[in-house]
């Protein structure tokens, strides 16, 4: 028998680690780290402890379907008209992914 459990929200989340296992919850999530900081922004009560597993890769959540992540990365020929990778690392070298991190990823509502 699993011992996992689906939940598909942050408010499931929330749910199942107040509960915790003796009440049907859990005593750990485990999701990507992007969506779990989106996730504990508001919810000071919760923490991510621990190192991260890595760090490779792009998330990407549906609209339609917010309960649906995709991790993955990109792959493109050397001579592809789109420069997903060169645009990624411009925004990585001038700061702008770390003040987009920040703006969106922090947990703004905890610090009061």
């Amino acid at each position: 028998m699993s011992r996992l459990v689906p939940l598909n929200s942050a408010e499931a989340y929330e749910k199942a680690l107040k509960d915790g296992q003796k009440k049907g919850g859990v005593a750990a999530v485990v999701d990507e780290r992007a969506y779990m900081e989106v996730v504990l922004s508001t919810r000071c009560a919760f923490s991510i402890i621990g190192q991260e597993f890595t760090r490779i890769g792009w998330g990407f959540e549906s609209l339609k379907y917010p309960f649906l992540h995709f991790f993955f990365g990109v792959s493109l020929s050397e001579n592809s008209p789109f420069r997903v990778s060169t645009a990624i690392l411009q925004l990585s070298e001038n700061g702008d992914q770390r003040r987009i991190h920040d703006k969106w990823l922090t947990r703004s509502a905890c610090s009061s």
